[in-house]
């Protein structure tokens, strides 16, 4: 996930995300401050409202501008501008603040947040373009935590600065209080211009295709944001993603807006001054939650993790209440915080993966405006349920409520997401998932999933691996021998299919495909009974055939040989002795659905290959298990031989480093010649050269004197190594060695074992052994090539 930071220009965006967001912060903190310090009443109350309404408003009504602009225009390009607009805003702001101009300093302030405005949908739209699809969860899990981070030190700095300065006492007037204000606005003038550094070191992406260009009637007719609006319900998960961020951000405002409530005299809060440190709480916790959200979504979108937010959201606001002290409070609102990232950037990346190139700036906006229109509404009517005498324990029970309710909504609209999660637990027992291909995948249109069959949860990995809702082809065999289950199957869309029967089916995938779904199908018919692929069946050439859908083939490797496949048990017993496998779920490039199925197959089988090769670049090297084994095993037994005896792990470990430097100094070429039987000292000299990263040929000293003699020549073989013992015993069998070793560098002596010998407690730092001993232990990995 942090190599994330290595990608050219994320790691400035990410500084500029963190500067933009904290001055944002500062500047809304020091208006409410300066409200405070100077009116009362009814005065108060008012002009609080005007300028929540004043930053908020921009939000809802620079919807479509901010959408085409981002779409229009060339984004990075854009946020140059913006960035220039908030620090003309900025400057102009702090000359209000000197002159004590509360006109001047509200309008500017309404200009702060257009900037604001038109930066969101930027921000969002172009973390796609700098990072690619693949990667686009664990960016927003990293755009979310630096959100957080920056609205705590924004929070918290501006609290700290305030407390520090001498402002004027309550009701001295709005004037003086602005003017006293004066140098903290010069700070936001020093965030702006960093904002504006890091906005020119960003690197420059593709142009989307134009948008077109903004005509104000169709603006003012409201026909833009109509567009907007459209593009978010065009599909269903981004609908509902949209839906759902919207409640989670209106439910986390409401109750962050009841914190005042609790911060009375007798309270378990104390009084207001630790409010600053709760909403920190709940933003180091958002922060957290953001990094986990990324951390589980590597190399796809696991959105397996949102009913897990949902219900931990409601579960947190039901407790809330029920707290007595403030640290408790302040730990359940960082829960809130961290399960509410769980909830919130999986779907906020399913936003940005369905969006095409030239409408996501557009389709962004457009969830902005339902999550601001639904934040208002959730405060009007918190505003009227506290001026009905409801209290604040009651609202936080309210909002619980509805957070569960939000929770088992999303779980029925969206099962396949509870399964994962509940898959994701069990296999994570004993498996490590790896997604090859994520971004093959097309994000809208009719899919058909083809692939090999290879165990009973097949279909949990692939849905796992892919972020939209699959509908899968059933034997109807399974279907119809399991009656209690089919209610399930039948919630999940499955497709019963037989051979007798499999018009209607390919008929109803035919549908789906149309309709724009993903449809999944295993063609070989039947679970693997040898983990080979088997025979393609041609069915689904007439499902897919006369639809605008794609074929994606896929292959799944790992599985063979587990509790779920169909292997003997002499294979699932020697796969089980590993603690834990690798499963890989890989993905090719899209089809056309005229496309045989000889073309699909092959396809796959070249997935298995691709797989395998990822799978082997993830092994250690044999001297990286091997010094990990001996290191384990310390004082046992390792190695035994009927001449040299057992060799534990510290001795077998010491003869190889130290065999291994005699290589080093006596070996300069790559390939070794080792003439050894298969006794302890054959397995040091094996493993010292291959520590040493040389190429080791083993020679056959039993062939002919010529047949060693061509072995020798063929590997440019100058070093034979070998022993004076061992030498002695092929001269008495007859076999002469310095004819088989003619024209090759001079005999060593292997060490005898006994004589191998090392006490314990000079072995204590086996990572400088290491070190000295292995070529490339620094970093430069050549037993890999």
């Amino acid at each position: 996930m942090w190599n994330l930071l290595r990608t050219r220009g994320f790691g400035v965006f990410l500084a500029l995300v963190l500067v933009d967001v904290a001055v944002d912060v500062a500047n809304k903190v020091v208006l409410h401050e300066v409200l405070r310090a100077s009116t009362q009443g009814t005065t108060r109350i008012a002009l609080s409202v005007l300028v929540d309404a004043l930053i908020v408003l921009p939000l809802v009504l620079l919807v479509s501008p901010a959408g085409l602009l981002a779409d229009r225009r060339p984004r990075v390009r854009t946020m140059r501008a913006s960035a220039w607009l908030a620090l003309l805003a900025a400057l102009a702001l702090t000359l209000g603040y000197h002159h004590g101009a509360p006109g001047a300093v509200l309008a500017l302030s309404a200009l702060l947040a257009m900037q604001n405005a038109l930066f969101a949908p930027l921000k969002y739209a172009v973390i796609r373009d700098l990072v690619g699809v693949r990667r686009l969860a664990q960016a927003n899990g990293l755009v979310q935590a630096v959100t957080a981070t920056g609205f705590a030190a924004g929070l918290l700095g501006t609290v700290h600065v305030l407390g520090a300065m001498a402002l004027p006492e309550p009701g001295g007037g709005l004037g003086a209080t602005l003017a006293s204000m004066a140098p903290f606005a010069w700070a936001l003038v020093g965030g702006s211009l960093a904002a504006l550094a890091a906005a020119y070191l960003l690197r420059p992406v593709d142009t989307p295709p134009a948008a077109p260009p903004l005509e104000w009637r169709r603006y003012l007719r409201g026909a833009y944001l109509r567009e907007a609006l459209a593009l978010t319900r065009r599909q269903e998960s981004v609908f509902l993603s949209v839906i759902g961020l919207g409640i989670f951000w209106s439910i986390a405002i409401v109750s962050l807006s009841l914190l005042p409530a609790f911060a009375r005299s007798d309270g378990a809060l104390g009084d207001a001054s630790r409010l600053p440190w709760l909403l920190s709480a709940f933003a180091a916790g958002n922060a957290i939650g953001a990094l986990l959200a990324g951390r589980v979504s590597r190399g796809h979108i696991e959105t397996g993790i949102v009913p897990v937010g949902a219900f931990g959201v409601a579960l947190s606001l039901a407790v809330l209440p029920l707290l007595d002290s403030g640290l408790a409070q302040a730990l359940c609102l960082a829960a809130f915080g961290l399960l509410g990232a769980l909830f919130v950037v999986p779907l906020t990346t399913l936003i940005q993966y369905h969006g095409a190139d030239h409408e996501r700036g557009r389709a962004v906006a457009g969830a902005n405006f339902v999550k601001a229109a639904m934040v208002l509404a959730a405060l009007v009517l918190a505003g009227l349920a506290g001026a009905a005498g409801l209290g604040g324990d009651a609202m936080l029970v309210l909002l619980a409520l509805g957070a569960l309710a939000g929770a088992l909504f999303t779980c029925y609209k969206l099962p396949q997401a509870l399964v994962r999660i509940l898959v994701t637990v069990v296999v994570a027992q004993r498996y490590r998932t790896e997604i090859i291909g994520f971004e093959r995948l097309p994000a809208a249109g009719g899919v058909l999933l083809i692939g090999n069959h290879i165990s009973w949860i097949d279909w949990a990995l692939v849905q796992m691996a892919c972020p939209r809702p699959i509908r899968f082809v059933m034997f109807r065999g399974i279907y119809e021998r399991w009656p209690m289950l089919r209610p399930l199957f039948d919630f999940f869309g499955v497709i019963p299919i037989s051979s007798s029967g499999s018009r209607d089916a390919l008929a109803r995938v035919h549908d789906l495909l149309t309709a724009g779904e993903v449809v999944c199908m295993f063609p070989e018919g039947a679970i693997s009974r040898s983990g080979h692929l088997g025979e393609f069946k041609r069915g689904f050439e007439s499902g897919v055939a006369g639809t605008d859908a794609v074929i994606v083939p896929f292959y799944l490797r790992g599985l063979w040989g587990s509790r779920f496949s169909r292997a003997n048990i002499q294979v699932r017993t020697l796969r089980e002795r590993f603690a834990r496998r690798d499963l890989i779920v890989a993905f090719g490039l899209p089809l056309p659905a005229d496309t045989p199925v000889e073309p699909v197959k092959r396809r796959v089988f070249d997935l298995s290959i691709e797989s395998w090769q990822r799978y082997s670049d993830t092994l250690r090297t044999v001297p990286e298990a091997w010094f990990e084994t001996a290191r384990r095993k310390r004082g046992q037994m390792v190695i035994a031989d009927t001449m040299m005896g057992a060799l534990s792990g510290y001795r077998f470990m010491t003869g190889v480093f130290l065999f291994a430097r005699l290589i080093e100094r006596e070996v300069p070429e790559q390939n070794v010649g080792l003439m050894l039987p298969t006794t302890n000292a054959g397995a040091i000299a094996n493993m010292a050269a291959l520590v040493r990263g040389r190429t080791v040929v083993n020679l056959n000293y039993t062939a002919s004197v010529e047949a060693t003699q061509a072995a020798i020549r063929k590997a440019g073989i100058r070093h034979v190594l070998t022993s004076a013992r061992f030498l002695e015993r092929l001269r008495g069998r007859g076999i002469d060695p310095e004819a088989l070793l003619a024209g090759t560098g001079r005999d060593m002596w292997l060490v005898p074992g006994d004589s191998v010998y090392v006490p314990a407690r000079t072995l204590t730092r086996w990572n400088w052994w290491w070190r000295q001993a292995m070529p490339w232990s620094d970093g430069v990995d050549e037993g890999r090539r």
